[in-house]
């Protein structure tokens, strides 16, 4: 969805361009207008750091892969949904595993 209102402890309510809330994969397309200065710079490191701290996966493309190159855009996107899934699933496979018999020595 985009620009989804994400409330984290350290930075207060950011809203990053597009978000996968189950997944928490987070999108940004970053423009030079927007984002060329030093004080932008250290804004967007702050609240990516931020949101990968809180257990997101923060995905960074310039303006120019998302009109130039979208399908490699929307290929790097397929790959993270695909390796987050991979993870949820193998950490629930872990969590419905029989428990070790605990009478057995």
């Amino acid at each position: 969805m985009p620009q989804v209102r994400v409330v984290l402890p350290d930075l207060g309510v950011v809203r990053p361009d597009l978000l996968d809330e189950e997944r928490r994969i987070a999108l940004e397309a970053d423009s030079f207008a927007w984002h060329g200065s030093r004080a932008a710079l250290a804004r967007d490191c702050e609240r990516y750091d931020a949101l990968v701290v809180e257990g997101y996966l923060v995905l960074r493309f310039s303006w120019e892969q998302v009109v130039g190159v979208p399908d490699a855009v929307a290929d790097t996107v397929r790959r993270a949904v695909a390796l987050v899934d991979q993870r949820h699933a193998v950490h629930s496979d872990l969590q419905t595993a029989a428990p070790p018999d605990a009478t057995r020595r």
